[in-house]
């Protein structure tokens, strides 16, 4: 019998940087206040900050990966968030809330858009990212009129 020997090598890939990431906070709510219709309809409302730090736990890669996160709600556009029950007699109307990134952007509603999250700093078991936005009311068309203004936005977080 005869043995033939092979040098037989493997390379294994890990593209995996996290294991999960989520928000340090589950809800954060926005307090808007009240806002004259008048305000709304001049766009001299004031801007509400609202911070998201998220921390992505796992693999510890040899620079921070990215991390990126879009929103989903009921918009008309990127940025421009309906009020929940839109149409009903009880809820204002010819306004919308638009939400911004830090520099102004409005937030995008679609994956393809997706904002890079700012990496702050490694953990012993995380790594650290943050967003910043604002939020504040605008017109949206139409006659401004009185009524309920709230609405809800989810996050999504991408990374891999």
């Amino acid at each position: 019998m005869k043995i033939v020997g092979t040098n037989l090598t493997t390379n294994v890939t890990n593209s995996i940087y996290f294991s999960a990431c989520e928000a340090q906070v589950k809800s954060l709510i926005v307090p808007m206040g009240k806002v004259a219709a008048s305000n709304i309809r001049t766009g001299n409302t004031q801007a509400h900050n609202f911070n998201l730090n998220v921390y992505c736990k796992g693999l510890r890669p040899t620079q921070p990966a990215p991390v990126k996160i879009y929103f989903q709600g009921a918009t008309t556009s990127d940025g421009l968030l309906k009020f929940n029950d839109a149409g009903q007699s009880h809820v204002a109307s010819g306004a919308a809330i638009e939400l911004t990134n830090g520099k102004g952007t409005r937030l995008p509603f679609t994956p393809s858009q997706a904002l890079n999250l700012d990496w702050q700093q490694s953990q012993p078991d995380a790594e650290v990212y943050h967003f910043a936005g604002q939020a504040r009311y605008v017109p949206s068309g139409g006659e401004v009129k009185a009524g309920k203004a709230d609405a809800v936005v989810s996050y999504v977080l991408v990374y891999n």
